[in-house]
């Protein structure tokens, strides 16, 4: 038999934004305990909110393994790590202060919007121990703003995000992003239906295509990829990882299954490459194919298949660089969109501004992208870039796309 003990402690404050004003703070502080057990090639997971006594979990966890849950257990290599990224970001005590001060200088810089949602900080703290001999722990932290905004003159709930979430927390470079967003927003441009390079955040490119990369879809032959492991599927200058690094925030170096990615990176796809699936390790031991480091769970759960937090290997430092004087189109907000089973992409933008010579000029009317995931994550990838048009953290990704007025 063997034994997997898990405790995470999370602790959060909230403020909620109302009409550019504070209107409350919440204070909130959750620990979790988890017992895993294998045995015979089944699993027990026991877990409870709040403290426990890890033996009645243990004992708990051991009678689960009636419940009959296939799962192996594949050991981790025995590591003994700590880590500990916590920094002093904002003045925790005065919260509330902070917040304020900040949505008061929004407020008088951006005199047409309305801030409504959620200023927070959080932080983390993660224990994972097995009776092989690992231990490994985590501690760090982080500070989110994460705004809707409205424009005054409309009767849209929401025109506008501006989320940041950083450890390294500057007031004047937020307030600077925020009233570029409003000259631009201020400011109608227009563009002709055809194909140009567009700019968004990865996620904008994959993540509606990611079932593609997971095991069980792999099996299947139900992907858009099959038979592409270990094999060349998309551009040379793709690299996509769970990011396990220093520049993953507040993200521990484990997965929910005691893995830790060599090099703090794990690769779906390494130079065009199909390196590895999404899969937690039943998944990866059914299939036998190799896994990214991403499994998730909750405390009471047998653990899942994740996607991790996942990144572009960037080809360039400043997004200018790709894109050079050509205009193009940066996409801010997108409204869910879709990926076929043979890979055609089509997305719904609510709001992108148009771009010239490098600089964000206008606001752009609603629009579609559209292309085959074999296309622009191909011949018409561009790169990545983490400097953006903002100082916010967050990389950029360009890719050469079909762009329709709505």
């Amino acid at each position: 038999m063997n034994k997997e003990y898990i405790y995470k402690k999370s602790s959060s404050l909230s403020v909620n934004v109302a009409a550019s004003k504070v209107e409350s703070l919440r204070k909130v502080v959750e620990t979790t305990s988890t017992v895993r057990v294998y045995d015979n090639g089944l699993i027990g997971v026991a877990g409870q909110i709040g403290d426990c006594d890890m033996k009645k979990l243990e004992a708990e966890a051991i009678k689960n393994l009636e419940n009959k849950i296939p799962y192996p257990c594949v050991p981790s290599p025995v590591i003994v790590r700590s880590e500990n990224t916590i920094k002093n970001i904002v003045d925790t005590d005065n919260f509330i202060d902070v917040s304020k001060r900040l949505l008061a200088r929004l407020e008088k810089e951006t005199p047409d919007f309305l801030f409504n949602n959620k200023i927070q900080y959080y932080e983390d703290e993660v224990n994972y121990i097995n009776d092989s001999g690992s231990n490994l722990s985590y501690k760090g932290n982080e500070f989110v703003i994460a705004l809707s905004i409205k424009h005054k003159s409309t009767a849209n709930l929401m025109d506008l995000t501006y989320v940041s979430e950083t450890n390294d927390y500057d007031e004047d470079k937020a307030v600077q992003d925020v009233k570029k967003l409003y000259d631009a927003f201020n400011t109608p441009a227009s563009i002709k239906n055809g194909k140009y390079k567009v700019i968004a955040s990865p996620a904008v490119f994959v993540e509606t295509a990611l079932g593609n990369f997971m095991a069980h879809m792999y099996a299947s032959g139900a992907t858009v990829f099959k038979d592409g492991l270990n094999k060349k599927i998309l551009n040379d200058k793709l690299s996509i990882y769970a990011d396990y690094t220093d520049d993953a925030i507040n993200v521990p170096f484990f997965d929910d299954e005691g893995d830790v990615a060599e090099d703090g990176k794990s690769y779906l796809i390494e130079d065009g490459v199909l390196k590895a699936l999404f899969a937690n390790k039943n998944a990866a031991a059914l299939y036998n194919v190799p896994r990214v480091v991403s499994s998730s769970a909750s405390y009471d759960g047998v653990p899942s298949t994740g996607f991790g937090s996942l990144r572009f290997e960037e080809t360039a430092t400043d997004v200018k660089e790709l894109i050079g004087d050509d205009a193009a189109v940066f996409v801010m907000m997108v409204g869910g969109g879709d990926t076929t089973s043979s890979g055609d992409y089509a997305c719904p933008v609510h709001l992108a501004f148009l771009v010239k010579n490098g600089e964000i000029v206008g606001k752009l009317p609603p629009l579609s992208v559209t292309g085959n995931i074999n296309d622009y994550l191909n011949g018409g990838y561009v790169g990545t870039a983490e400097k953006g048009f903002l100082n916010r953290r967050g990389q950029l990704s360009v890719c050469e796309m079909d762009v329709t007025n709505i």
